[in-house]
């Protein structure tokens, strides 16, 4: 395995510690009731209309 592969995977210890900094902080909204849980099924329908909305903005720019 090469050096550059090597260490791009070997975790780093400060995103590391961001991803549970965060993780904690969305764990004390949610007990907390104070942000929104959604079903997958209501996720992916976002995701949709996000993409619907991208996709009109590229076309609108065109012109």
């Amino acid at each position: 395995m090469s050096s550059i592969l090597a260490r791009t995977l070997e975790p780093d210890p400060e995103i590391e510690q961001e991803w549970v900094d965060e993780i904690k902080r969305r764990e004390k909204e949610i007990k907390a009731g104070t942000t929104k849980m959604i079903s997958q099924e209501e996720f992916e329908q976002h995701l949709k209309e996000l993409r619907e909305l991208y996709q009109k903005g590229k076309k609108e720019n065109r012109s």
